[in-house]
């Protein structure tokens, strides 16, 4: 999946918010209002999430990002956040991760995701466990 594709599944599947979909061509000097063009065609910018409500870059932006916990918590999941890097590990292999825990019937179920950044491992530790239902 590319950022796109998991910042669109984040804001469907975990925020809630409907993304219009298809094509959505405009003049390429108004490109700047709708996000960065996916290509040009007759002079006019290609948008192919094709919605001037791109959703936010939950999977860069920690700001974003922590959006997802609070509608995640609001669902009765609980985050815990933490840098994965033993002693050894250089900078290149360092990860954060993060759980979504839950309580399923008395049974605390988990799900997680480490990744380079605490943003990119909330988000598809939220997508796992949506999903999981």
């Amino acid at each position: 999946m590319t950022p796109r594709d998991i910042d669109a599944a984040v804001a469907e599947r975990v925020m809630g918010i409907t993304l219009k979909r298809g094509p959505r061509m405009m003049p390429a000097d108004h490109a700047e209002w709708y996000g960065p063009c996916d290509g040009f065609e007759d002079g006019k910018c290609f948008v192919c999430a094709g919605s001037p409500e791109q959703p936010r870059p939950y999977s860069s932006d920690i700001s974003a990002a922590w959006q997802v916990v609070e509608k995640m918590r609001d669902n009765g999941y609980l985050l815990k956040l933490f840098d994965n890097n033993a002693p050894y590990a250089t900078h290149e292999r360092a990860l954060k991760t993060a759980i979504f825990g839950r309580n399923c019937g008395g049974t605390t179920r988990t799900w997680e995701a480490s990744e380079k950044t605490d943003a990119l491992a909330i988000c598809l530790a939220a997508l796992e466990a949506v999903t999981a239902k």
